[in-house]
């Protein structure tokens, strides 16, 4: 009973300090027009549904990893290809559209409807983009999101 408690405690600790580290760093980045500015109202509730595990691999979504950029560093690359007067927008567009990404590719792989490949694929579509077109960067987005809302309804 002693061992549960103990790692039942750990548990909700760990996903404490993990939830406010992820609130953090969704939350982090701010100012200057090339840095990306992620405050979001809803993400703590939506973030709270998560296991640790499934937290564990959003956070690795949104910071990436030594092979793969994250979330973040997408949306700074998009943003510094945005004209200026278009950046709180598209900033507002990939916040959302991350978040929901996100957190359906944290889930466990038996129940998730977005996969490591089809991140693949939107992220090759976004910087594909970036680099050729980026006047057409909003209707990228917006066909992604429609991509995401139709694998996740």
């Amino acid at each position: 009973m002693y061992q549960i408690m103990k790692k039942t405690s750990f548990i909700i600790l760990f996903t404490g300090v993990f939830l406010i580290c992820c609130t953090s760093t969704v939350q982090a980045m701010t100012s200057s027009s090339n840095e990306v500015v992620m405050v979001s109202s809803g993400v703590e509730s939506e973030l709270s549904q998560l296991s640790s595990e499934e937290l564990k691999w959003f956070n690795k979504f949104m910071e990436g990893s030594l092979m793969l950029d994250g979330w973040q560093d997408i949306t700074k690359k998009i943003l510094a290809n945005t004209p200026e007067e278009q950046q709180p927008k598209q900033r507002q567009l990939l916040e959302s559209l991350g978040i929901k990404i996100g957190i359906e590719w944290s889930k466990d792989n038996v129940v998730r409807r977005v996969d490591t490949e089809q991140l693949r694929v939107w992220g090759r579509k976004l910087k594909k983009t970036v680099e050729e077109q980026p006047e057409q960067l909003s209707y990228v987005i917006a066909s992604i999101d429609r991509e995401a809302d139709d694998l996740l309804n």
